[in-house]
């Protein structure tokens, strides 16, 4: 494993681990609008707290509410999971027919990347060590689905090429 991966998989783990809100009532699961990157507080909540907003709001109306101070409370974006599918399964996009992986080789049991819609083409990515979990589906280790059907196979996390024409 080279620093760079270590790296990587710290920088995930530690934004999962802020993709919560804390309330009177525990912790939630919260995608915000935007984490700062280098300190891990929500920039919404900052500027939220810097113009005295109320913290114990709820969410409101669109549109509703103090004008700025409602900043993330009907937010939700993708880009923390397109950091995991980046990562971890390896999918690269291209203009091309050619799904490219290259997964990081962390020690890790399984991963799936189910119901994915690429190039117009249903695709499954899977990753099962032991083959406990997608045996059945006729799997063990690397395996990528087009439209229900294997396309390829391999035993080891590393770059791999589907072409799904």
């Amino acid at each position: 494993m080279t620093v760079d991966t270590v790296a990587c998989l710290s920088r995930l783990r530690g934004g999962g681990q802020r993709q919560c809100r804390r309330s009177k009532n525990g912790t939630v699961p919260w995608i915000g609008e935007n984490l700062h990157p280098d300190d891990g507080y929500w920039l919404s909540r900052y500027i939220r707290f810097r113009q005295n907003c109320s913290a114990a709001s709820v969410p409101p109306d669109p549109g509703g509410g103090k004008p700025g101070c409602n900043l993330d409370e009907l937010y939700n974006h993708s880009s923390f999971i397109d950091l995991i599918i980046a990562a971890i399964v390896g999918l690269r996009a291209a203009a091309s027919d050619v799904l490219t992986l290259n997964p990081l080789g962390v020690d890790r049991q399984y991963f799936a990347l189910d119901n994915l819609r690429y190039r117009g083409r249903d695709v499954v990515i899977a990753w099962d060590v032991d083959g406990k979990r997608y045996a059945a589906k006729g799997c063990t280790e690397l395996c990528v689905w087009v439209y229900g059907k294997i396309a390829t196979k391999a035993s080891t996390l590393g770059k791999l090429g589907v072409r799904l024409n």
